[in-house]
């Protein structure tokens, strides 16, 4: 199965955007791909990891992606 073409907006309160610091930069520097979540479900789905072994596989595997979320300094 594939997910259809269509924007995923994430909802934050306006306060939290403005006062919510490393976290709420965090949030809005979050993107994940089709294929970043279809390999996670996979592990878990197909070979049988638990989530968060699943989580930390894909962690592992995608440095590049996930520290483009962190908040600089």
């Amino acid at each position: 199965c594939d997910y259809p073409v269509y924007p995923l907006w994430k909802a934050i309160s306006t306060d939290f955007a403005t006062n919510g610091g490393a976290a709420a930069e965090l949030i809005r520097n979050f993107s994940w791909s089709n294929l970043d979540q279809n390999t996670v479900s996979a592990s878990i789905a197909n070979d049988g990891m638990t989530i968060e072994d699943a989580a930390q596989k894909w962690i592992d595997e995608n440095p590049d992606t996930w520290a483009a979320w962190i908040p600089a300094g």
